[in-house]
């Protein structure tokens, strides 16, 4: 399950294709830091409040954080990692020259398509920008420079949890003819920069990895991400890129729970430093470095923007697009297919009732990738089967009683 797909796009940089073994080595050689009292098993099932401290709260709580500016992987107390920070993690990708043109590219193509598309301000129901929206939006202006944010990206559009099929984002789909070929031009100038990050995600965390990377090659090969898949080796159908905007603190409960978001920035500036609560700590990245980080369990923020200008980059995928897309567990002694939700059942007792797809130990690879994801109380694996909650499923008479009752409400009504 853990490779990446054989044949490059046209703007895949070719230096890039083997570094993979370069990056595993570097992840394995960055400084470690435990947080002492936090456990995995209890932060990853917990459930987390989406918002955080407020602005006034944050910007005491930085005084006291640590400053980070080295590599440094931070984990749980059991050892699972929650940030991964890489210095220079993008200069590690490229030779120097290299580097420097992509640079220069991405930052025009930002520049040009902020002059003509402006990015939009982002709504007053933003719980990333709950605090200090207006008085920020009146500053940038002053100074006359842009501010606000884009969406790139594939997923079901905010409000609109209710349809029935996801889609690109309205800054795809309702840009004219002009800004779409800047937008266009930016996604195509950043593609390198998702080739790197999907080799750096694989060294990280291959079988999350795996499951982010089947999201995109399905979508992909669908036809369903548009102007979105410009690297074969990408892994992250949805971006948002940040025009000199601070973020409030706050979780992002509608990611991937166990996943991940990566960002990079571009531009000359000071402060913008991502702040994660809990960990206590502050992370001084500047354009070229790297950062994974659990924005689901975590609370995190970006501090204000003292001087210069800040684009930044930032990778996800909606829990909602995974879940209802990819499985969460995949089954390697069947010839490496995926097992959906959906089929997980079946396809277990199958297994069954054949037994020579049982392993050595009497029993199927997928059961203990379950129990080890603790897959849930009301899904426990036996030898025998598995034993769920059954599906409560509308039948025919009662959508028509539903109707009928529907229909008399009206009428009584008018």
């Amino acid at each position: 399950m853990n490779s990446l797909p054989d044949t490059p796009m046209p703007n895949d940089a070719p230096e890039l294709e083997n570094f993979f073994d370069d990056a595993r080595g570097l992840i394995a050689g960055i400084r470690r830091v435990s947080i002492a009292g936090l456990k995995w098993s209890i932060l990853s099932e917990a459930t987390m409040p989406k918002f955080g401290r407020t602005i006034q709260e944050a910007k005491e709580a930085v005084l006291s954080f640590q400053v980070i500016n080295e590599s440094t992987i931070v984990e749980t107390e059991d050892g699972y990692p929650l940030v991964v920070f890489i210095k220079n993690g993008l200069s590690k990708c490229f030779p120097k020259a290299s580097t420097e043109r992509l640079q220069v590219k991405v930052e025009t193509s930002i520049k040009k398509l902020t002059a003509t598309y402006k990015p939009k301000v982002p709504s007053k129901g933003d719980d990333r920008h709950r605090e200090g929206r207006k008085e920020e939006m009146q500053n940038w202006a002053t100074k006359g420079l842009p501010w606000g944010l884009y969406h790139f990206a594939f997923w079901y559009e905010q409000g609109h949890q209710h349809k029935k099929e996801p889609g690109l984002s309205v800054d795809i789909r309702k840009a004219n003819a002009s800004s779409s070929v800047l937008v266009k031009a930016f996604l195509e100038a950043q593609a390198p920069i998702a080739q790197a990050i999907g080799m750096w995600f694989l060294a990280i965390d291959p079988d999350t990895w795996a499951r982010y990377n089947e999201l995109y090659q399905r979508l992909a090969n669908e036809g369903k991400l548009g102007v979105i898949h410009q690297s074969s080796r990408g892994c992250y159908v949805a971006m948002a890129l940040l025009i000199n905007t601070a973020v409030n603190p706050h979780r992002d409960p509608g990611d991937v729970t166990k996943g991940w978001v990566t960002t990079n920035c571009w531009g000359q500036f000071e402060g913008g430093m991502p702040a994660f609560g809990g960990l206590d700590m502050l992370f001084q990245q500047k354009p070229m470095d790297l950062m994974f980080a659990r924005s689901a369990l975590i609370e995190h923020w970006v501090t204000p923007i003292t001087s210069g200008e800040r684009f930044c980059q930032t990778h996800f995928v909606k829990k909602d697009i995974m879940d209802k897309l990819i499985p969460k567990f995949f089954c390697d002694y069947c010839d490496t297919k995926s097992v959906y939700h959906r089929n997980i059942q079946g396809h277990l007792r199958n297994i069954v009732r054949d037994p020579t797809k049982l392993n050595a130990d009497g029993a199927h690879d997928i059961a203990e990738i379950m129990r080890k994801n603790r897959w849930g109380a009301d899904g426990t694996v036996a030898r025998t089967g598995v034993t769920t909650k059954p599906r409560q499923q509308k039948t025919r008479s009662s959508v028509t009683k539903a109707k009928v009752t529907k229909t008399k409400t009206r009428r009584g009504k008018a």
